[in-house]
């Protein structure tokens, strides 16, 4: 059985040059060639939230190569974040150039077992940094609605929602 579709909430946030504090993890560009241990990440990350669409770790690593692929656009390496512990990805933000939102963070995941440390937020501020740098003036997202957690990030990073328009 599938689970029903969930109903999305898009946000968007102006990029600006932030003050980040450094981390005690590695922090890089994400790269071409890191679909696996990404696809590692979200799996864990979601796993049992209510964006877990029900997949193995083989269709989140199949979904995090085929993202970096160009499946949502193309990714703009230099604001897409990971942070290590050793050599293991434990946060992630992938940005890409999907035409529909563009640019789009389209996945931010924190592996649960380094939650609540601000490593996500850190991510995230880094990446809108980065567009900022390329003169990129804005940040989109889409949250499933219901994920609280998540959106009380976003809001608390400046995000806003997007009011979708009324029709007449």
């Amino acid at each position: 059985m599938t689970k029903p579709v969930q109903k999305r909430i898009e946000m968007i946030r102006e990029t600006t040059l932030l003050d980040v504090d450094p981390s005690k993890f590695q922090i890089k560009d994400l790269q071409p060639d890191d679909g696996e241990k990404l696809g590692r990440l979200l799996y864990i990350s979601y796993k049992g939230t209510i964006d877990d669409e029900g997949g193995s770790e083989t269709d989140a690593i199949t979904e995090a190569t085929e993202t970096l692929a160009g499946r949502y656009g193309n990714v703009i390496w230099s604001a897409s974040k990971i942070t290590q512990d050793g050599d293991k990805f434990i946060s992630a933000t992938v940005i890409t150039d999907w035409p529909k939102l563009n640019p789009l963070l389209a996945f931010a995941a924190t592996h649960p077992d380094y939650q609540k440390q601000g490593l996500s937020a850190q991510l995230i501020q880094l990446s809108l940094d980065s567009l900022h740098k390329l003169n990129i003036p804005v940040l989109h997202l889409v949250v499933t609605e219901g994920n609280e957690h998540a959106v009380r990030l976003y809001k608390r990073l400046g995000f806003q929602e997007v009011l979708a328009p009324q029709k007449s």
